[in-house]
């Protein structure tokens, strides 16, 4: 019995803990983010870099990340904006 009700608690606080971060962020906004960024409640971890090979896969944990993502065909340069690869 003491098991079960460790369990449901864990259970209730994982669903708590999911539901937080899900929750949109009120005070960032994508024009917070700067060009060519969007944000996001659940983005990619390891988002492109200018140094990065695009020749080679990259194996990312699947995981939400909140905050700001480059757009689709932008990477981020060593300052953190986003740039077209052929900006690097």
């Amino acid at each position: 019995m003491g098991n079960k009700i460790r369990l449901i608690a864990l259970l209730a606080l994982l669903y708590l803990d999911v539901m937080t971060m899900a929750r949109p962020q009120d005070s960032i906004s994508s024009s917070d983010c700067g060009p060519n960024a969007t944000f996001l409640t659940c983005g990619l971890p390891c988002q492109p870099k200018c140094g990065d090979n695009p020749l080679l896969a990259v194996v990312c944990a699947a995981q939400c990340v909140v905050g700001c993502q480059c757009d689709f065909g932008y990477v981020k340069n060593d300052a953190g904006r986003c740039v077209l690869r052929s900006e690097c």
